[in-house]
């Protein structure tokens, strides 16, 4: 371990030794008897010798004897003072500094070490600089941290009027203030708190001077002093004063007017706004300087207007631009501005200065001129192609009606420049609608296949507005009412952005409506337009209305056709239907004349006498019933019936009349659901339920005939179903009107007037119930009797 440690003491000594001789002071070490004990390589060097030759020698070897008296003079003070001396020799016209100071020996000796330093150009420098600090116009004076005055220049002590030294060590702010100044109100007192520079101006005699005071640190950060510039400011305060003086006049003159006065710097950054500018704006003019004051313009005309500005600049050139901005009123107002490069009295160029003008007035009358002449130009073209429209519309008929619709809405939505025009037309009671014509423009997707048989409940807000005679404008779908949430969803799922529909009525009858599309940008419609497109759905309407005018009169004429048709039929039917059993009558009456006849026989023609008789009175009893039904001369009976007896009874009547023609008869109903009564009128129910017998009878040749009834929920249900020849579906509409058969041929293979079922179909409206047929041509039909249960 002793090993170890004397080792690390050699590396030690090893690295000192190297330090000195890297160092390029001279250094020594010398004994108490002043015998060197170490010199580096440039001690030496200085000796001319070598290191081991000046080593255990004195300076008395070295040097001459005033030399080495000297030495050992400051060696000695050394020694006893056993503190550092400092000493300055000129040797060869060069100035050495020399430090020694007491050392500790190996042997518990006190010894001697030090070093030589040539300071000659260190010298120089300070000696120039103190020709440079005193020939200073300003008046400089450092300070310790007690304000004491450590070093000052010929400018401060002229200033202060002191001579001699007689200012070293004396309190800065006695000699500059008097002895009565207090001590805060010395801006070193400031930087000793802040710790960087503080200005402040003082007043001495008739001049001004601005002190600034810059803190001084030693290496460590530790503020050791400072140093104060005092510069005579006088002249320079009587310029600025003057130039003040000048620039309030400036300034009111910029601000007596109404005109907005502006500069700008070479940085292109505003410097200066006049107060009509900051009254305009109803910003501080914080806000408005350097580029504040863009915030201000319309979003839509700053690119316009910085672009204009900057190129202007770049250029040096002149510039007339308008624009709008942000009045203190909070409403956008136009400006022109008028900006021309900026030169000083020496021709540099400094910046910009503009001028602006509140043009808002003119522009809107520019504006409202150029808007009524738009508005005149899209009115005349509307009104042109409404009017083409409508004359077009003029000969419509079921032939080019679809035909010359679609032509409309085509010219329409294309000059219109929309996405998508159509056509909807309510049916149904106004129940349902359908989307009839589409235009659509190039790669817009057409919904037209999508937009039959709709319920009008899904627009709900919508058929609102419409059935008020009201038009819908939206120019933006997402802006559309609470109450309109239903019809945001579906234009939404379109993709539709802005809409406008126009309702098409006729009178006060709501035919469906005319709509405009903006599929692929907002659109908004001014309210003249809007007027000439109201005037189209009104063309459009009357087209509609001449259209269904025109079917009215084919159906009034084939109306007209067939009741001529059904009259012939009737003449014929009713002629066949008297004249049958009358011929029937007269014959067997003529036969029965004969007194010969067997008795067998005469029972035979009175039987068919009887037939024809009970034949013909059927048919002029129908004709009697339908008058009274007509002329309201049926009167009700009103009683609780009991439906199980009618219904056995009319089973029972009918049965042997169908066994007779080879007919199977059933009765049908649900003995858990039967009702015993029903409040009604029994001669009615009867006639109703007999009619129906009759004809399923009538038409049928094989198979069976099947009455029934049963319970639906309230209403009580009878029916009678056969298999006979049925009906076809065309004539299910017809068989319930006076004298029409299900099938109304001149030759008739079946007897009746075709009364019945008109008597039945009047007895029901009677009874408060309804009728309805089910059939299948070649296999039956089946016929429905319905009532309230009661």
């Amino acid at each position: 371990m002793t090993k170890s440690i004397s080792q690390k003491l050699d590396k030690s000594k090893d690295l000192c030794y190297t330090f000195l001789n890297a160092t390029s002071d001279m250094a020594f070490l010398k004994d108490e008897t002043f015998r060197y004990v170490f010199v580096n390589r440039n001690y030496a060097a200085f000796f001319n010798k070598k290191e081991k030759e000046i080593v255990g020698k004195t300076d008395f070897d070295l040097m001459d004897y005033n030399g080495a008296t000297t030495c050992r003079a400051t060696d000695q003070q050394t020694l006893d003072e056993a503190e550092p001396v400092l000493s300055e020799e000129i040797i060869d016209n060069r100035i050495y500094e020399t430090r020694k100071f007491p050392v500790k020996l190996k042997n518990g000796e006190t010894g001697i070490g030090g070093y030589i330093r040539d300071v000659t150009q260190q010298r120089q420098t300070q000696e120039n600089w103190n020709k440079v600090f005193n020939t200073i116009k300003d008046a400089i004076v450092l300070i310790d941290n007690e304000n004491r005055i450590l070093q000052y220049n010929e400018s401060f002590h002229r200033l202060v009027k002191g001579n001699g030294n007689d200012l070293q060590k004396k309190f800065c702010y006695e000699i500059v203030h008097g002895q009565k100044c207090p001590v805060e109100n010395c801006p070193f007192t400031r930087v000793l708190k802040s710790r960087k520079q503080e200005r402040e101006e003082i007043n001495l005699g008739d001049s001004v001077f601005e002190v600034v005071v810059d803190p001084i640190f030693d290496p460590e950060e530790k503020l050791i002093g400072a140093v104060h510039i005092i510069s005579n400011i006088t002249e320079r305060r009587k310029s600025e004063d003057a130039l003040r003086e000048r620039e309030a006049q400036y300034r009111a003159l910029a601000n007596s007017g109404t005109v907005m006065i502006w500069t700008a710097g070479t940085d292109k950054l505003v410097n200066y706004f006049n107060d009509p500018w900051l009254k305009f704006t109803g910003r501080p003019l914080k806000h408005e300087l350097g580029n504040g004051w863009a915030k201000g313009v319309h979003p839509e005309d700053l690119e316009y207007c910085l672009n204009t500005y900057y190129k202007a600049f770049d250029k040096r050139t002149s510039f007339n631009m308008e624009y709008r901005v942000r009045h203190a009123d909070g409403n956008y107002r136009w400006i022109q501005d008028f900006g021309s490069p900026n030169y000083n009295y020496k021709g540099e160029f400094i910046g910009y200065i503009g001028n602006c003008f509140d043009v808002s007035e003119r522009k809107s009358m520019e504006q409202q001129i150029v808007a009524a002449k738009k508005t005149a130009e899209e009115t005349e073209q509307y009104s042109a192609i409404a009017a083409q429209i409508s004359a077009e519309l003029i000969d419509v008929n079921a032939k080019n009606f679809d035909k010359k619709i679609q032509a409309a809405i085509t010219r329409i939505g294309r000059f219109a420049q929309v996405d998508r025009s159509y056509i909807f037309l309510l049916r149904e009671n106004g129940t349902k609608m359908d989307n009839t014509h589409e235009w659509c423009a190039p790669d817009i997707e057409p919904e037209i296949q999508n937009l039959r048989g709709l319920s009008s409940s899904l627009f709900p807000w919508w058929m609102r507005k419409l059935r008020r005679k009201k038009y819908i404008c939206i120019s933006n779908i997402k802006n559309m009412p609470p109450a309109a949430a239903a019809e945001k969803e579906i234009l939404a799922s379109q993709n539709i952005l802005s809409v406008l529909v126009v309702p098409i009525f006729i009178g006060d009858e709501l035919l469906g409506f005319m709509g405009f599309d903006s599929v692929q940008k907002e659109k908004t419609w001014e309210n003249h337009i809007i007027e000439i497109l109201k005037s189209v759905a009104s063309a459009i309407a009357s087209a509609l209305d001449s259209l269904r005018y025109q079917k009215q009169l084919l159906a009034a004429k084939e109306k007209a056709e067939e009741s001529e048709r059904l009259k012939s039929a009737f003449l014929t039917n009713m002629s066949h239907e008297i004249r049958t059993p009358m011929n029937g009558i007269l014959g067997f009456i003529d036969l029965l004349q004969n007194n010969d006849l067997p008795r067998i026989e005469q029972s035979a023609y009175l039987k068919l006498v009887k037939q024809s008789s009970d034949r013909l009175l059927n048919t002029i009893n129908d004709i009697i019933e339908i008058s009274k039904i007509e002329s309201g001369q049926i009167p009700m009976d009103i009683s609780n019936v009991n439906i199980k007896k009618t219904m056995d009874f009319l089973f029972n009547f009918f049965r042997t009349e169908a066994l007779k023609k080879g007919l199977e008869m059933k009765l049908s109903f649900d003995p858990k659901n039967e009702p015993f009564f029903l409040k009604t009128d029994k001669t009615k129910l009867e006639s109703i339920l007999s009619n129906f017998i009759k004809n399923a009878l009538k038409f049928t040749t094989d198979g069976y005939v099947e009455l029934g009834y049963t319970m639906k929920k309230n209403d009580l249900l009878f029916y009678v179903k056969d298999t006979g020849r049925g009906i076809p579906s065309s004539r299910f509409d017809v068989i319930f009107k006076r004298f029409v058969q299900g099938h109304m041929e001149i030759s008739r293979p079946y007897e009746g007037s075709g009364l019945g079922l008109a008597i039945a179909h009047a007895y029901a409206n009677m009874l408060g119930g309804s009728i309805k047929v089910e059939s299948v041509e070649g296999k039956g039909s089946t016929f429905y009797f319905s009532v309230k249960y009661s």
